[in-house]
């Protein structure tokens, strides 16, 4: 039996595949379009936030903001009253004197600007950790860290530490 060659391939049919082909193409490119689009829109990829954690995020500013302003004023039952309860001993009338005006208001001084570096919420929006790196009059450069919990619907401080950065090598 001989063997049939394959008819050849007409103008038509190779115009028509052409026309098929540019189809493909550009059902491709409008994906793409689309993929960055929606990367762009949610952060390059990353899970969008939630307006729950914006939400804490910003409550843990507030409470922050308020604190700062108590100890750049050296404001004991100003700072003291940004604290949760839960704290204890660990933030009572003892705690400004020794930690914060022999610590850090000796050490760094007041805190003349600050830029928000990152936050971490807890899964249940109870509570969370904001870092900032801050400017103080004594020291520049420095880090501020707050941790958090709701209390009585309010953002509390549970932590509070100004530190130099650790420099890793």
């Amino acid at each position: 039996m001989p063997e049939e060659k394959p008819a050849p391939i007409t103008p038509e049919g190779k115009r028509a595949a052409d026309r098929v082909r540019s189809i493909f193409f550009m059902i491709a490119a409008a994906n793409l379009v689309l993929v960055a689009i929606v990367m762009l829109l949610n952060g390059s990829g990353k899970p969008a936030r939630t307006d729950a954690v914006d939400r804490t995020v910003a409550e843990m500013e507030a409470a922050l903001s308020r604190a700062l302003s108590a100890y750049n004023a050296a404001d004991r039952q100003g700072f003291l009253a940004c604290f949760s309860v839960k704290t204890g001993a660990a933030a009572d009338t003892a705690f400004f004197p020794t930690k914060i005006e022999d610590g850090c208001l000796r050490d760094f001084g007041k805190v003349i600007g600050n830029e928000f570096l990152s936050s971490k919420v807890a899964p249940d929006g109870n509570g969370g950790v904001l870092v900032h790196g801050v400017t103080c009059e004594k020291r520049r450069g420095a880090q501020l860290t707050a941790d958090f919990v709701r209390e009585s619907g309010a953002m509390k401080l549970i932590g509070w530490r100004i530190e130099q950065p650790q420099v890793s090598r």
